[in-house]
């Protein structure tokens, strides 16, 4: 199981627990949204996302007042306790082997790039086990672009796992409890 699916599994345990909080925190968001006119836009969140948590942190960046009204209800909605279990669903999704390969994946550009400052295109190449000719000729910083960018997709992406559409919809679940 990936890092992504135990998270989520996690995730969607800690909004059945806690149905109450989450459906209040959804209401008080999306009043908040309404007040500024912007509830269409808002409820596109819950239709379209899959990562719930990053659209709202988003849209919240995109709109200054919103955001102002969202670390507000955050804040006296979401009780500490109900934080440290959010907190500890992300966390638990982690094991020692993940850690692992995750550390390994950044020395492997930390040695990359060490490589790359001392001109040795092809050793960098090799350490990140793509062809010498992608990066070859290139600025050192171009070079660690294309290298971090194949790190990231290959190594990272299997241990963190992608999303690939699924999501925890958190307005049904809340919506479905009594």
């Amino acid at each position: 199981m990936t890092v992504a699916d135990a998270y989520r599994k996690a995730f969607e345990a800690v909004v059945k627990n806690h149905p109450d909080k989450f459906k209040e925190l959804i209401t008080r968001l999306e009043k908040a949204a309404e007040e500024l006119g912007l509830s269409q836009e808002f409820k596109k969140i819950f239709e379209t996302s899959t990562n719930i948590s990053k659209s709202l942190r988003e849209f919240a960046l995109k709109h200054p007042e919103f955001a102002e009204k969202y670390k507000k209800i955050f804040k006296e909605t979401v009780e500490p306790i109900l934080a440290t279990e959010l907190s500890k669903a992300y966390s638990e999704a982690w094991d020692d082997k993940d850690v692992d390969e995750m550390r390994k994946a950044a020395e492997k550009i930390k040695k990359a790039y060490s490589l790359l400052l001392n001109g040795d295109y092809e050793g960098a190449a090799a350490t990140a086990g793509i062809d010498v000719n992608r990066i070859k000729g290139l600025p050192v910083r171009d070079a660690m672009k294309i290298i971090a960018q194949e790190t990231v997709s290959s190594d990272y992406s299997k241990i963190i796992g992608k999303a690939s559409g699924r999501k925890v919809n958190v307005k049904a679940i809340v919506l479905s409890q009594p």
